[in-house]
């Protein structure tokens, strides 16, 4: 599911149904054009007052759609760092046995194991900016918190919780932006719900890769 669907889904549950229809919209009509189609220029000077009307429009659910992007990048962080985590396994290969965080894929924020080639637990010892552990192959087993999103990006909970959960978020996110404080408490019940829901049917994501350090 991608974040700009998530997004409309919020846009939808708040009501705005214009932004709905812009954040499912937009997009294609953006790829048409990337792909060489361009709109035909008939009757152009009697368009341009229309044209201007809508670009403003545009502007303005442009905007609107950005604050819904940051909602749910706020939304994604948090189910990921208290709720559901995000776990990533990497076999990595170093001389030293000192693993800095940034030879990682991704940016771990727990290093849940550490085992060889065979499963077998490895010692490890934590440090600032590394993991230090013995030398060879390791196989690492680590939770990490998702990078920012942009509206055309892949969920990291696609397929492994509903998009109206990660809407709920989002549209509760927007409302305490908003001062709508009142609805961002309907709407904070509904995502804490869902939440507890995913999470008792849920099992950790690993993503498997190989790396060399």
């Amino acid at each position: 599911m991608l974040v700009k669907d998530i997004a409309a889904q919020a846009a939808f549950l708040l009501g705005k149904e214009e932004l709905f229809r812009y954040l499912k919209d937009v997009f294609d009509a953006e790829n048409d054009i990337s792909e060489g189609g361009m709109p035909e220029e008939n009757g152009e000077n009697a368009e341009n007052t229309e044209n201007a009307e809508t670009d403003v429009e545009e502007k303005e659910l442009a905007k609107e759609a950005d604050i819904l992007l940051r909602c749910y990048n706020i939304v994604e962080n948090e189910v990921a760092l208290d709720y559901l985590p995000l776990t990533a396994e990497e076999t990595v290969t170093c001389d030293t046995g000192a693993l800095p965080y940034t030879a990682f894929l991704r940016t771990p924020v727990t290093i849940l194991s550490v085992t060889d080639e065979y499963g077998n637990k490895l010692p490890y010892t934590i440090f600032p900016e590394y993991l230090r552990t013995r030398a060879g192959t390791s196989v690492v087993t680590y939770a990490y918190s998702p990078e920012s999103k942009r509206l055309c990006d892949e969920s990291e909970y696609a397929a492994r919780v509903p998009e109206r959960l990660l809407a709920y978020g989002v549209a509760c996110e927007y409302c305490l932006i908003s001062g709508l404080y009142d609805e961002a408490v309907v709407w904070d019940k509904k995502y804490k719900d869902a939440l507890l829901c995913a999470h008792t049917a849920s099992r950790p994501r690993v993503i498997r890769s190989r790396r060399w350090v």
